[in-house]
């Protein structure tokens, strides 16, 4: 399992190096997987006792199988811990080593999740191999472990994808599933393995189920991940397009200064803003109560992404005060022909490294041809294909 947690670290996607907050998602990824294992191995090594018929040799013994149980339950834990502790300490000590940003509570509560969910993983698989048939317990608890973990890792959060600065794991979400957690860990050391089927103590066997019926409400009932206050102090770059960062993504800063300085070098016509946020650091009013706002997204560290808000809030800032319904009724495509053209000059790209579903025929139509100025024509072709256009664009819209 450690060398699977190994290949699992080295197979998350995206460059996790340099931040924390993904740092902590790729701790925490290889939990998904390696829980599904946990789940079986612990059912096989709960029902080991029955598989082999050796109840009536261990009941004699001087020890109680109450807490020969316990014992076995907790060493469990501990053995299938070991793989995704590792891992996760692997991403740590990279990360220490490589990131002077602050954020190291975020990596802590990704990389608790994955705890939990090692831990439930673990409990679920040992209800399983106690109670099921102790042949076909490890393969039932690994499936339904699995189905589990799919259904709530997306609708309750249970599991990040992940780690943008502007989300965090909710601690009070956290220590209520550890709390329930906590709750089942107990019940299932202090029941005893076997139940009588007498009516008489219908009570204790309702209690693992009970237990873990608490679990997964407190699992369903809010999200594990909420969303950031905005940072008191920003990371803001000087320059020509001041932009303002989220502290934890200082390892960006680079490729930004090296965007902005090629947005200087625009043809005449259009317009820079004077300052972008990312997304997150603004939060505005509306109907629907305060929510996060921003011109950029560089989550995932990718220049295109970069790129599109650049463009966009270059484009909107040129044609500011322009009536765009009135292009809208002309179908005037032309702004998206030059958004898109800025682009392919910001990231020096012949095409965006990522595909659009939906878009109508003309907006493709509008981004092929700018595809087809930026890569056919000259530098000083482009220049004046780009001037002709913003000046069209406000003589005919702008007033």
């Amino acid at each position: 399992m450690c060398l699977g947690g190994a290949v699992l670290l080295l197979s998350v996607p995206g460059d996790w190096t340099g931040i924390w907050p993904e740092a902590g998602i790729a701790a925490q990824t290889p939990a998904f997987f390696l829980s599904v294992v946990a789940a079986g191995a612990a059912a096989w090594i709960s029902g080991s006792s029955r598989r082999h018929r050796m109840e009536e040799q261990i009941a004699p013994m001087r020890v109680s199988a109450r807490r020969q149980e316990a014992v076995r339950f907790l060493v469990t834990h501990v053995l299938l811990l070991v793989p995704y502790l590792s891992t996760a300490a692997v991403t740590y000590v990279i990360s220490l080593v490589t990131i002077s940003a602050p954020g190291q509570h975020l990596w802590l509560g990704y990389m608790l999740m994955g705890v939990l969910v090692m831990v439930l993983a673990t409990t679920w698989g040992w209800l399983a191999g106690r109670h099921l048939s102790p042949v076909f317990s490890a393969l039932l608890a690994l499936l339904t472990w699995f189905l589990f973990l799919a259904y709530v890792s997306d609708r309750a959060e249970f599991i990040a994808s992940s780690g943008p600065p502007w989300r965090t794991p909710d601690a009070a979400v956290m220590l209520m599933r550890a709390a329930a957690v906590v709750l089942l860990l107990a019940v299932v050391v202090a029941t005893p393995r076997t139940f009588a089927v007498s009516p008489s103590k219908p009570r204790v066997q309702l209690l693992p189920g009970v237990a873990l019926g608490l679990v997964i409400i407190a699992i369903l009932g809010q999200k594990g991940i909420v969303d950031r206050a905005p940072p008191q102090r920003a990371l803001c770059l000087p320059d020509r397009i001041v932009v303002c960062l989220w502290p934890e993504h200082e390892k960006f800063a680079p490729m930004i200064k090296g965007m902005v300085a090629r947005a200087e070098g625009l043809p005449n016509g259009f317009v820079l803003p004077a300052r972008l946020h990312e997304y997150g650091i603004q939060v505005v009013d509306t109907p629907y109560g305060r929510q996060q706002t921003g011109d950029i997204d560089i989550s995932e560290g990718r220049a295109s992404a970069l790129a599109v808000g650049l463009a966009s809030a270059i484009t909107s800032t040129t044609f500011d005060g322009c009536d765009w319904d009135a292009m809208a009724e002309k179908n005037e495509y032309t702004p998206d022909a030059l958004r898109r053209w800025l682009e392919l000059h910001l990231t020096e790209t012949d095409s965006p490294d990522y595909t659009t579903f939906g878009a109508s025929g003309q907006l493709h139509a509008a981004w092929a041809l700018a595809a087809q100025v930026y890569t056919e024509r000259s530098s000083r072709e482009q220049q004046t294909w780009v001037t002709t256009e913003i000046t069209r664009l406000r003589h005919a819209y702008c007033g």
